[in-house]
């Protein structure tokens, strides 16, 4: 893939190609994984499918040909308004599945000096929000790739 474009990803292995063949200790642009990191209606919970992709996915991104990248999680909602006690808003949740996701990461050895986080709540639906599929697809966390930030 050319990085000079924002590329989109489809899945680990396609993450673990296009980083690898870079070679590059810097990327003009990122490079953003969109896996199937999808959530259930109101909830942070990781399913256990979706555990043992991003299990894969943390082996790729802590291999040491990947060791001059940095990654962003970005938590995104649907636009269905969620007030509780653990979510007062969508950007709770969104910063709840993001935080979940690296939370995996982390124990599954990536530096946390290589990642952050980021919640968008419902402001960025990848879909318009006009029915449960669209909603189902909002729902999610991308990981976002880009050269390690120069001291």
């Amino acid at each position: 893939p050319d990085f000079r474009q924002l590329v989109i990803l489809r899945d680990v292995e396609d993450l673990t190609y296009a980083l690898a063949a870079s070679r590059s200790p810097s990327l003009e642009a990122p490079a953003t994984a969109r896996l199937p990191i999808l959530f259930l209606f109101g909830s942070s919970e990781l399913t256990p499918d979706t555990k043992k992709l991003l299990t894969k996915v943390a082996v790729s991104l802590n291999s040491s040909e990947l060791d001059t990248f940095e990654f962003s999680l970005e938590g995104h909602t649907d636009d269905v308004p969620i007030r509780n006690a653990r979510f007062p808003s969508n950007w709770e949740l969104s910063a709840g599945r993001a935080g979940r996701v690296i939370r995996l990461f982390s124990d599954s050895g990536i530096d946390d000096a290589r990642m952050s986080l980021r919640a968008f709540g419902e402001q960025r639906p990848e879909v318009p929000n006009t029915d449960a599929a669209a909603r189902n697809r909002n729902r999610r966390v991308l990981v976002i790739v880009h050269a390690r930030a120069r001291a």
